[in-house]
């Protein structure tokens, strides 16, 4: 019984490389149906290979699409995210950018690129029929969604915008560009607590002043005034970075000086300071739009 037991260890043994070696043999002859189901099966026997996890994605890519592999990769890397190494971490996270950005049609490529032309002339309304139907065709695309969400928030339609970039945060929450982006279109649609759970979950050492600005104004939104003014102060104190003259933070300098003393002196030259800092309209916007609501922030003060 003893070596009954050891010849079917060995021969689990052996059964493994032998079944790669047929994988990979019907992925080089383009069967790549036969050549997934193999390697699901190794996968399935190895869940915790991060290897085996990769090569069933790629497979997974091109036999069934994005979305799934995606996930395939997005689940791996949750149930064993305590026993990869960071080398292996890097690698899924890397294929998952990988597929993210790479076009599966040449007809959404093609819209695409029409999009992308248009809005280097900045005829965005132009540029927003080709950028939906690449996305139609290319769901998942995180190019084309990035374009997508910038084209919809220039053409006035925030609520397509945010779950344009609501979906490529989910394919890419590393991303420093998507995160600031994220965070200021919950602000935009009044998800304070959003912006909370977004920007504080790897903690605070590691935001960038505009998470910072997000930050600040979610909390004071959120009646944790003090929070947010800690946060303002932070921010004024450092004059050499790039928000320290944005009319966003100055607005909140003065709602400060406001809460403080409604008709004190400093709150007067706050509000001047603030309007004088939103000419030219052009001031208010980040990345092209107005996430803070500035413009209607001024109009209100100026009635």
């Amino acid at each position: 019984m003893k070596y009954l037991v050891l010849l079917f260890v060995c021969f689990g043994w052996l059964a493994h490389p032998l079944s790669q070696t047929l994988a990979q043999e019907q992925y080089h002859d383009y069967d790549f149906k036969s050549s997934l189901k193999t390697y699901t099966e190794l996968f399935t026997q190895s869940p915790q290979s991060a290897h085996l996890a990769l090569k069933t994605a790629e497979l997974v890519f091109l036999v069934e699409g994005r979305t799934p592999a995606i996930k395939l990769l997005r689940d791996f890397l949750e149930k064993q995210k305590k026993t990869l190494s960071p080398q292996e971490g890097q690698e899924i996270q890397r294929k998952i950018i990988v597929f993210s950005n790479r076009f599966l049609l040449e007809e959404a490529q093609t819209h695409y690129l029409q999009a992308e032309l248009k809005t280097k002339l900045k005829d965005w309304k132009a540029g927003l029929a080709p950028i939906t139907q690449a996305a139609a065709l290319e769901p998942g695309n995180l190019k084309v969604l990035l374009l997508k969400s910038e084209i919809e928030q220039r053409v006035g339609l925030p609520h397509p915008a945010y779950q344009s970039l609501k979906e490529a945060y989910w394919i890419d929450p590393q991303s420093e560009k998507i995160v600031d982006r994220l965070s200021e279109a919950h602000i935009f649609h009044g998800h304070y607590d959003a912006v909370c759970e977004l920007l504080e979950k790897n903690g605070r050492t590691a935001l960038s002043n505009r998470n910072k600005l997000a930050l600040a104004v979610a909390k004071w939104e959120l009646g944790k005034k003090s929070e947010g003014q800690k946060l303002v102060e932070e921010l004024m104190r450092n004059k050499k970075q790039d928000m320290s003259q944005h009319p966003a933070l100055i607005w909140m300098v003065y709602r400060i000086q406001f809460e403080n003393s409604p008709d004190s002196i400093e709150s007067k030259s706050a509000l001047k300071t603030f309007r004088k800092s939103a000419h030219p309209n052009e001031k208010l916007l980040l990345d092209g739009w107005d996430p803070y609501r500035l413009a209607s922030q001024l109009a209100q003060l100026t009635q």
